[in-house]
């Protein structure tokens, strides 16, 4: 699971990501060397990952709240996977 939300600096917020491990939690923000990068390698190497686009507003505003929210699990995808095309009837089997 990735999980977005922002940590409260008192006069800045810093956006962060928590990626679930099978050890505990991994978590990355925005103040981090190499953050740009980062999100680039995390779209295509997890596919159904939303990009920064379709989430980064909403976990932005409003300013100084925490605005949690799960951008992707691992079952989710497989499921998706599994039922996304191309996939046949029985009777349409090759």
């Amino acid at each position: 699971m990735v999980d977005t939300f922002k940590r409260d600096y008192l006069t800045v917020d810093c956006i962060c990501l928590a990626f679930e491990t099978p050890d505990g939690w991994i978590e990355v923000n925005e103040d981090m060397k190499g953050w740009p990068e980062f999100l680039q390698a995390v779209e295509p190497n997890l596919p159904g990952f939303p990009s920064q686009e379709k989430w980064w507003h909403e976990v932005m505003i409003p300013v100084f709240e925490i605005n949690h929210s799960t951008l992707w699990k691992r079952v989710e995808h497989l499921l998706s996977h599994l039922l996304s095309p191309p996939f046949y009837p029985l009777t349409d089997a090759p």
